[in-house]
């Protein structure tokens, strides 16, 4: 009876405590497999939004490497590469791309072993800003 009053405590509590552990808005609520397994990886851009507004393009693919770099390359009116660093802030909920030049930090969004979505706000005046959400899956 006490075996069966101590499962019964710890099954509520696993149901109960499981919603606590998900990190992002739209990620799992469990993973065995850590953040960093998770992002590390070859991403091609599958949506992206501004403002919430849909955009066509551009091509767009986030290499991840577990050494801590990164390759964004892109194809939009020109054709780029964007070389660096990657790392986690704010208690692995931001992901910062940094370069020689400057670092940019997206917030994360979901983050499984085949999707990532990233989102990210640029202050265009002291009234206006743009919000970027990027939808990226793993190939």
């Amino acid at each position: 009876m006490k075996n069966t009053n101590c499962l019964v405590l710890l099954t509520f509590f696993c149901l109960f405590s499981a919603p606590a552990c998900k990190k992002y808005e739209d990620g799992p609520i469990l993973s065995l497999r850590t953040k960093k397994a998770r992002l590390v990886g070859d991403w091609k851009i599958v949506k992206t939004t501004a403002n919430g507004v849909e955009l066509n393009g551009p091509v767009t693919d986030l290499k991840i490497y577990a050494d801590g770099s990164f390759n964004f390359e892109f194809a939009e009116h020109f054709i780029g590469v964007k070389k660096g660093n990657w790392a986690f802030s704010s208690n692995k909920e931001k992901l910062d791309l940094s370069d020689s030049c400057c670092t940019d930090r997206y917030k994360i969004l979901k983050l499984k072993n085949k999707e990532l979505w990233l989102k990210n706000s640029f202050q265009i005046s002291p009234i206006n800003s743009l919000e970027y959400e990027y939808h990226f899956q793993q190939y």
